[in-house]
């Protein structure tokens, strides 16, 4: 039997949070496990890490996730607040300023010009899609 852990609640907790956390879980054992390619980035989501030309840059968790999400419904724009939904759990009330961010941050480490995207690509008034 194996031991671990890479989460925890604390009481009281609520049953919405539980459930949330429960769905991080699932996500996180849902992300491909063999390298994906970008261009000239190599990512491995298990590892956290894009290595891009003789950069390595770090995932952050919900970096990965997001990118995990985009990469399960790639070609298809995803709604800030599905991304909300999705990666931030039920009960995150963050702004849709977050989901902006965390788009700009994954694109300064897997586009080769972050200013003019060929992958992360916004979908204006909509939301974001990962190119086919």
């Amino acid at each position: 039997m194996q031991l671990g852990a890479d989460d925890y609640v604390v009481k009281p907790f609520s049953v919405h949070e539980l459930a949330a956390r429960i769905l991080a879980v699932q996500r996180r054992a849902e992300q491909p496990s063999a390298p994906l390619r970008l261009g000239d980035a190599t990512i491995d989501l298990a590892g956290h890490v894009v290595h891009r030309g003789d950069a390595l840059h770090r995932l952050l968790p919900k970096e990965a996730d997001l990118l995990a999400h985009l990469l399960r419904h790639r070609g298809q724009t995803c709604t800030r607040d599905d991304l909300l939904r999705a990666v931030w759990g039920y009960d995150a009330t963050p702004t849709t300023r977050t989901v902006d961010t965390h788009v700009f941050q994954l694109r300064q480490k897997v586009e080769q010009d972050p200013a003019a995207p060929r992958f992360l690509l916004t979908v204006h008034g909509r939301g974001y899609r990962l190119a086919p």
